[in-house]
C-alpha cells in the first residue's frame, strides 16, 4: 500500500468520523460532554456545536437526570470550557446529592453506573470540585467499589470505569491486552487513558507509549475499517486518529484537519514558548522580546518551519471593496492562511472582531486559501471575553472555514 493511498484513506476516514460527529452530537448529552472534554485535552479544535448558554435553566428543569449531570460534569473538568458554558456548581451539587440518594446498583441495571459515559462524566465532575466539596467523591468511590463485580465485560465500559477510578484515586480492577481482540475505538479509549493517566495505564497492562498506541489504531482502521460505536466513542477515536495522522504523514504535508490540530496546539502553547525564551539562566539577555504583531509573526514563522515544509509570508491577497492586504503567514501545501493579531490598549475586542471580519472577506478571494486561522496573542488580557470571540467568529462549515484562537486565556 503506497504512502499516498494510506494518506488518502486515513484522510477519508477522519472526514467520515467528523461528519458523523457534526450530525449526531447533541447537547446536553454525556457523549457531547465527553467529546468536548477529550478534544480540549488533545488540543483539537471543536468543530461541533458548542455547549448551550442556559445551563442554569437546564439544571433547574432536569436537576436529577444523570445524563445532564454527567454532561455538566465534563464541563466542570473542561480545561477551556467557554464562559457561556459555566456550570452553576451549587445546582449541580444539589443534583448529584439527589442522585446519590437513589439506588446506584439496581437489579435492572437502570442506573448511570452502568452507562460508561455517564459514570465518567460524573466522576470527573466530582473530582474537579473535590478539594472544596469532598462528599460527592466519597459517595462515588464507595459506589464504584461496591459495583466493581457487576460491570459489563465490554472493553469500552471497562476503560471508562478505569478512567473514573483514576480520577477518584481508586485502584484499578481491570487488565487490558492491546494484542487482544479490540476495535479501533476501544484502543482509542486506552490511548486517552494513557495520555491522561500513564501510571494507571501501565498498571492495567497498557505499557506502550501513546505514539505506539496511535500506530495500532492506524493499522486497525486501515485493515478493518471503522468499528460500530456510539458517537462518544467515535469522538475519542477522532482525537486519536487526528493526532496519529498528523504525526505520520510521510512527506511533510498534512491534511488540513491534521495541520489545524498541530497549529491549534502550538498557538495555545505560544505564551509558554515566549515565557521560556524570555526567562534565561544566569541573567542572560532574553532570546525574544515580543512587542508587536511583527514579533509574533517572526517567532511563529520560526516555530512553524519546524513542523511544516513550506511556510510563506507577506504575499498580497486580492483586493476586496478597494482594499488589499498582505498575508501574514501561509502553509502553501495545506492551503491554510494565518492572520496574526497582538492586542494593545487601542486594539479592543470590538476592533479585533471588526478587523478579523474584514480579513476573512479579503482571504476569501484568494484562490489558494482553503482555511483561515486567526491567531490573537493577548499577553496582557485586554480582551473582555476571549472565549466569546473564538466562538462567534470561528466557522468550519462556511465558504471559508475559519478558526479563531486567542491565547493566553488563563
Amino acid at each position: 500500500m503506497t504512502d499516498s493511498v494510506i494518506e488518502d484513506g486515513l484522510s477519508s476516514v477522519v472526514e467520515r468520523i467528523s461528519g458523523r460527529i457534526s450530525r449526531e452530537l447533541t447537547w446536553p448529552s454525556p457523549a457531547a460532554g465527553l467529546a468536548s472534554w477529550a478534544f480540549a485535552h488533545a488540543g483539537i479544535p471543536i468543530f461541533f456545536r458548542q455547549p448551550p448558554g442556559d445551563l442554569e435553566n437546564l439544571l433547574a428543569g432536569r436537576p436529577t437526570e444523570a445524563p445532564v449531570l454527567a454532561c455538566c460534569g465534563y464541563l466542570l473538568a473542561h480545561p477551556t470550557a467557554p464562559r457561556t458554558a459555566i456550570v452553576p456548581i451549587d445546582m449541580w451539587l444539589e443534583g448529584v446529592d439527589r442522585l446519590s440518594s437513589r439506588r446506584g446498583l439496581p437489579t435492572d441495571r437502570q442506573s448511570f453506573f452502568f452507562r460508561p459515559a455517564e459514570l465518567l462524566g460524573i466522576a470527573v465532575g466530582v473530582a474537579a470540585v473535590e478539594a472544596k466539596y469532598p462528599q460527592p467523591s466519597r459517595w462515588l468511590r464507595q459506589l464504584i467499589e461496591e459495583g466493581s463485580d457487576r460491570l459489563s465485560a465490554e472493553p469500552w465500559h471497562r476503560t471508562l470505569d478505569t478512567f473514573a477510578r483514576a480520577e477518584l484515586g481508586c485502584s484499578p480492577k481491570t487488565r487490558f491486552d492491546l494484542n487482544g481482540d479490540l476495535t479501533a475505538s476501544e484502543i482509542a479509549g486506552l490511548w486517552l487513558l494513557a495520555d491522561f493517566h500513564p501510571e494507571i495505564a501501565a498498571q492495567v497492562g497498557v505499557t506502550e507509549p501513546c505514539g505506539q498506541i496511535e500506530a495500532r489504531i492506524l493499522r486497525q482502521v486501515l485493515l478493518s475499517g471503522l468499528p460500530e460505536a456510539d458517537v462518544g466513542e467515535a469522538a475519542v477515536l477522532y482525537c486519536a486518529l487526528s493526532t496519529a495522522v498528523n504525526k505520520r504523514l510521510p512527506d511533510g504535508t498534512a491534511t488540513p484537519q491534521s495541520a489545524l490540530t498541530t497549529l491549534t496546539q502550538l498557538m495555545r502553547r505560544f505564551p509558554r514558548i515566549v515565557r521560556e525564551l524570555s526567562e534565561r539562566q544566569r541573567s542572560r539577555p532574553r532570546l525574544v522580546d515580543i512587542r508587536d504583531e511583527y514579533d509574533v509573526q517572526d517567532l511563529l514563522r520560526g516555530i512553524l518551519r519546524g513542523f511544516f515544509d513550506d511556510v510563506r509570508m507577506e504575499e498580497w491577497t486580492p483586493s476586496h471593496a478597494g482594499a488589499a492586504s498582505r498575508i501574514d503567514l501561509m502553509l502553501k501545501r495545506e492551503g491554510i492562511f494565518i492572520e496574526t493579531k497582538m492586542t494593545r490598549r487601542s486594539l479592543t475586542q470590538r476592533k479585533v472582531a471588526e478587523q478579523l471580519i474584514l480579513d476573512k472577506e479579503l482571504y476569501r478571494g484568494h484562490p489558494d486559501c482553503k482555511m483561515l486561522l486567526c491567531f490573537v496573542f493577548d499577553p496582557t488580557h485586554i480582551l473582555d471575553n476571549p472565549e466569546g470571540l473564538e466562538h462567534d467568529l470561528s466557522d468550519l462549515e462556511g465558504l471559508l472555514p475559519t478558526v479563531v484562537i486567542v491565547s493566553p486565556q488563563e
